[in-house]
């Protein structure tokens, strides 16, 4: 590990967890985890703890007495996490407030011995309650033996990482790994209905997802009303807005690396429901990391939308996940991962006035599974193996008047690949890596492929594609100075449909100025692929073959402040050509973009509150259509500012809220209505009116027989603003406006054994 800080625009929580009684274990055994057990935060009223405690439980096995306390450093006053608080009868640690709660036998007065490594430990005798003062700990240099860094590659400017159990806590994302990811900077949307992702001035297929290395094409259910990850297996999410390296490639925009957890030992369940979904997830892990975790869950917002009175045109949708990952050390230096995501979902509309079609519905369903076996011989060389598979199809039916309208497809693609790891020498880290996958496409529509002719009914097209595509790509991190780090590396994409490769050359650089101060800086040539249903007609093959080209460069600079709080700037720019346009009702790789901005973020994730806040300021054009000058994207939203936060109050209450203020997303005005046909105007000309919204969320956690029974409140859009999703036009051509979620108050609960 590099030890450089991360940028983390999720609210923090003040303690990860408090784990039930008896330890890690529940009980089972005599083990006590001096890292992570009781790592329960103070409580202001030890008798109101009390109390609660009698309602939930209805039973007191054995008088008790409760110390309440704070651990500060003596020099710098700040909260000192991660002490351990020892009694001769039980034990503790300090949340990251400081503050720590410890349960012991009924007695007058106990000896307490609080120890932190860095620091003097410190005996004192206390008595029941509150201690009237902070525990003052002094520093203490320790001496530690000499320790080998090997070097790693620079990580570029614009990575953020969000744990799983912090997304679970994020007011209003809901446990959803794509909308937590929309509150990081350079990230926006276009609605509450829609988790797509647009990174600085990229679409949507841009982004590259990947689940433990295995690339997810299509991560969302419903065009982005939800993801299929499932954040009980997520251990963390982490986003390269831009600059990313040469191992990373056929993406332009940014890449969402998704890594599920390792089992932990014993066994263990959970199961929680709330209004829109219900889950259950089971694991078994040893003590060496061997085992497996299996989830599953189900959406039933058809039912629940279904019982309201919602009118003509609203989707009624539902879905089941499960996911499972194992992992298994069969032998010393040798270790096997295997994972598996199965989706199913369908969805329903009925008649809508503004809609053409009176009915419509939609299913699909997708596996993908991946194995990968890492070999390392020795500590300064690892080898790997990665299969993947995915098969995945969708149906989309739409009724009218005027017959059926039926568009299927079926992406099906198998993958192998291969990574290196080497240190040749001090101070040099040599990787490299490669994949070929085998790619099968098959899509059917009633609808021609012209697309500016789109209400034209006609025959069936089918478009049956096959092709082989690989890559290649090394890289070498060489430490140029003491505190001057660079990666320079190349990547070759290769596919079947396409004549020839084409090469992205990419360089990365880290300069940490001084121990609170780092620069970074990326440059890169990305390149990607046409989507397969970019296709003609005629020679199922574009007018000027070859893939979309985008350069990047990126500046950052990182400083670290007083009070724990963490400053960052980056700066991008970015140019892209040979992106795919139409042209006389056809596609063509001739067009042109270019996307700039300032994203400026702050982070406290030390103390009683912590709290995060970032400005992004963007410009982002690009030529949709062949001869017409660029136009704004469609996710285009010049300023957006985040803010969120987190604390504990009292009666163990954890309280954390995010807002989130945006400028207006473009549209394509109407500028004509005519018996129920629009006349569009110039693309993306209008912006809807500036986004606001505030979510605020409640959690509390009970520990109740040796289990954990979680329960939280979350309130979506508290101030009940209205935010435009879309305008129609009703019969008699007057505008109206589809709205975003009101306020909307969403309960839950789950239990843990």
């Amino acid at each position: 590990m590099s030890g450089e800080a991360v940028f983390n625009c999720a609210p923090f929580h003040p303690a990860d967890s408090a784990l039930p009684a008896g330890g890690e274990n529940g009980g089972r055994g005599a083990r006590l985890d001096t890292a992570r057990a009781g790592r329960t935060p103070a409580h202001p009223d030890p008798s109101a703890g009390m109390t609660a405690t009698i309602i939930i439980l209805g039973l007191v096995a054995s008088q008790t007495c409760h110390i309440v306390g704070q651990v500060l450093d003596v020099v710098e006053m700040r909260p000192v996490a991660g002490a351990h608080v020892l009694a001769a009868d039980a034990g503790t640690t300090t949340d990251e407030s400081g503050r720590f709660e410890l349960t012991l036998p009924e007695t007058p007065s106990a000896r307490l011995t609080i120890s932190h490594i860095g620091y003097e430990a410190k005996a004192l005798t206390a008595t029941p309650g509150p201690l009237p003062r902070p525990v003052l700990l002094r520093p203490r240099p320790i001496a530690l033996p000499e320790v080998e860094v090997r070097p790693g590659p620079a990580r570029p400017t614009g990575t953020h990482e969000l744990s799983g159990p912090a997304i679970r806590r994020i007011p209003g994302a809901e446990k959803d790994i794509l909308r937590a990811v929309q509150s990081l900077p350079g990230v926006s949307s276009t609605g509450d209905f829609f988790g797509w992702l647009y990174v600085r001035g990229g679409t949507p297929g841009e982004n590259l997802f990947l689940l433990d290395g295995v690339e997810m094409p299509d991560p969302y259910h419903y065009a982005g009303l939800a993801s299929v990850f499932n954040t009980a297996l997520v251990e963390e999410v982490r986003l390269s807005t831009g600059g990313f390296g040469p191992d990373r490639g056929d993406r332009t925009a940014s890449v969402l690396e998704v890594t599920t957890r390792p089992p932990r030992p014993g066994r263990r369940g959970r199961c929680g429901v709330d209004l829109t979904e219900v889950e259950a997830a089971a694991e078994f892990g040893t003590a060496g990391g061997d085992g497996f975790i299996a989830a599953l869950r189900h959406c039933y917002l058809d039912l629940l939308l279904g019982r309201l009175d919602l009118g003509d045109g609203y989707i009624l949708p539902t879905y089941t996940d499960f996911q499972l990952t194992a992992r298994a050390r069969p032998a010393p230096g040798l270790a096997l991962n295997a994972g598996l995501l199965s989706t199913r979902e369908s969805a329903r509309a009925g008649d809508s006035s503004h809609w053409r079609a009176p009915g419509i519905t939609l299913a699909s369903r997708g596996t993908s599974g991946g194995l990968k076996l890492a070999w390392q011989p020795s500590g300064a060389a690892r080898l790997s193996f990665q299969l993947s598979g995915i098969d995945r199809r969708q149906d989309f039916e739409v009724r009218d008047s005027l017959g059926e309208n039926i568009r299927r497809h079926w992406p099906r693609n198998i993958r192998a690949g291969v990574l290196g790891h080497l240190i040749a020498a001090p101070g040099w880290l040599v990787e490299a890596g490669g994949s070929l996958a085998s790619v099968a496409y098959r899509h059917e529509s009633t609808l021609p492929l012209e697309l500016l002719d789109p209400m034209r009914w006609g025959d069936t097209c089918v478009a049956d594609i096959g092709f082989r595509q690989g890559d290649a790509w090394a890289r070498v991190s060489r430490d140029v100075l003491p505190r001057l780090q660079v990666s320079a590396g190349a990547r070759l994409d290769a596919r079947s449909l396409d004549p020839g490769a084409v090469a992205s050359p990419r360089l990365q650089a880290r300069w940490q100025a001084g121990a609170s101060t780092s620069l970074r800086t990326a440059w890169g040539i990305y390149r990607q692929f046409a989507a397969p249903e970019h296709r003609n007609a005629d020679s199922l093959a574009l007018a000027q073959p070859g893939a979309a080209r985008a350069r990047h460069l990126i500046f950052g600079l990182e400083q670290d402040l007083p009070a724990g709080i963490t400053a960052r700037l980056d700066l991008y720019d970015k140019r892209l050509d040979r992106l795919v346009v139409v042209r006389d009702g056809a596609f063509t790789a001739d067009g042109t973009g270019s996307a700039r901005g300032l994203e400026l973020g702050l982070t406290r994730r030390q103390g009683v509150i912590t709290w995060q806040g970032s400005y992004a300021w963007s410009r982002a054009r690009r030529s949709w259509l062949h001869g017409l000058e660029p136009v704004p994207t469609d996710g285009e939203q010049p300023h957006i500012l985040n803010l969120s936060g987190a604390g504990r109050l009292p009666g163990k209450i954890d309280a954390s809220a995010r807002l989130r203020w945006s400028s207006g997303a473009p549209y394509t005005p109407e500028v004509h209505y005519y018996e129920n046909h629009c006349i569009p105007g110039e693309y993306n000309s209008a912006r809807y009116p500036a986004y606001f919204r505030l979510d605020l969320r409640l959690a509390r956690r009970f520990a109740i027989g040796g289990h954990g029974l979680d329960l939280w409140l979350s309130v979506l859009n508290a101030t009940n603003a209205r935010n435009v999703q879309s305008w129609y036009h009703d019969a008699d051509g007057t505008r109206r406006a589809i709205w975003m979620l009101p306020r909307l108050p969403m309960l839950g609960l789950a239990w843990e054994f």
